[in-house]
This record gives C-alpha cells, sequence and structure tokens, in this order.
C-alpha cells in the first residue's frame, strides 16, 4: 500500500505537491518590487501563489494583520527562489509584503 503525501497551505487545504505546478488564474499574475514595505490587494478567501526572485537575498516577509515591520505581525515567509501557497482568511484583502533591502516577487491567484 503506498503512502500518499500532500502540501497543505496555512489553513490546512490540500495544495499540489510540488508549488510550481499549482493551477493559476489565467491573467491574474503581478510583479511587486518590494523596497522596505508594499500593500496589495487580495480576494478575501482566495489561495496564492507566491515565488520569491534569485535577486532578493534576504527573501520577503507577508502579512495580512499589518506592516511587516513588527515581527508580530509577519505570517509568512518566503525566501529566494522558493514558491510558498497562502490562502487569504476571510475579512481581509489586504497583503502587507515587507523586506529586509528589497525583493522581487511574483504573486498569482489560483483556482
Amino acid at each position: 500500500m503506498s503512502q500518499h503525501k500532500y502540501l497543505s497551505d496555512n489553513s490546512g487545504n490540500r495544495v499540489a505537491m510540488h508549488s510550481g505546478v499549482v493551477d493559476p488564474v489565467a491573467a491574474s499574475g503581478v510583479k511587486v518590487i518590494i523596497i522596505g514595505t508594499n500593500t496589495l490587494t487580495v480576494e478575501a478567501g482566495a489561495k496564492y501563489a507566491i515565488y520569491t526572485d534569485v535577486l532578493s537575498t534576504d527573501g520577503a516577509f507577508f502579512s495580512i494583520t499589518g506592516v511587516t515591520t513588527v515581527a508580530a505581525n509577519i505570517e509568512w515567509v518566503c525566501a529566494p527562489t522558493k514558491t510558498i501557497v497562502i490562502k487569504i482568511p476571510a475579512g481581509f484583502t489586504t497583503l502587507y509584503l515587507g523586506t529586509l533591502i528589497a525583493a522581487i516577487v511574483y504573486i498569482r491567484k489560483l483556482n
């Protein structure tokens, strides 16, 4: 009997085994250059795949509770050249993005 392995997003929902093979919504991708902190309007309840570019040597931080300059607000961290999958909880429509120096991230909404 084979052992099935699954990945989960931050809400415990199953996601693709490798975050690079997710099912994006067509034309939903955005490129964000972060210098310090930025914000992005997102859809409550939606899933997003976030990739941090190789040039982003410090990675990037993400939050729905407030600016990422406050450590307690950071809910997600994405290392350089990695992809994470997150689900925006109901009632939240702002995603706060931050980095120590600068980062380039690509965000796409998932089906």
